[in-house]
């Protein structure tokens, strides 16, 4: 039997630079919650989003990327209207106007924010989707951390450094949602 139940309707999002780790992290904390709740995770990753959701070309100005999250957020709310299934988006929300729609949206339920704070260098190292290298050869215009600035997070509710591997994230994350009483021990 799993030691904690759901007990509050909410939406897990990820911020960071791209290369970060954010799919990483989710990806572990998705493999936590649901070997140590009675709830089920539903990861959706920003790139993976950016394709169903854009036709042929990919709108990177501000004004697309909030179109977006519109939608990102009719598909949260949709999710979460289905018991003990949490969406976990794992995407850069680069502005503070973008995690504030986030945030205050009725789609979000109790939003919970986690900002993994990793330095532009150690992502460009990183580069795992090779986002950086297209940006370099001008392929990739308006790059977060390069040609858009990324505002620091006023209010995550957990801040994880990249000095964290990401199994020791995740169980930090999840004492976080244990004490905001997302989940709650079985009784």
């Amino acid at each position: 039997m799993n030691s904690y139940k759901w007990n509050k309707k909410t939406s897990i999002w990820f911020t960071g630079l791209s290369g970060a780790g954010k799919t990483t992290v989710s990806l572990e904390l998705k493999k936590l919650i649901e070997s140590t709740t009675d709830s089920g995770v539903i990861l959706l990753d920003g790139d993976e989003l950016v394709e169903i959701f854009s036709t042929n070309t990919i709108d990177r100005s501000e004004e697309g990327r909030i179109e977006r999250v519109k939608k990102y957020l009719k598909l949260v709310g949709l999710l979460l209207n289905t018991p003990r299934v949490i969406p976990v988006v794992a995407m850069i929300n680069h502005s503070q106007t973008l995690r504030n729609m986030i945030e205050t949206a009725d789609e979000s339920g109790h939003c919970f924010l986690i900002y993994l704070e990793t330095e532009l260098k150690t992502c460009q190292q990183r580069d795992p989707k090779g986002h950086y290298a297209r940006a370099a050869q001008v392929k990739s215009p308006n790059m977060i951390g390069l040609d858009l600035h990324f505002d620091i997070p006023t209010s995550p509710d957990v801040s994880i450094t990249e000095k964290s591997s990401p199994s020791e994230a995740a169980q930090l994350i999840l004492n976080q949602l244990i004490k905001e009483e997302v989940f709650i021990p079985h009784v």
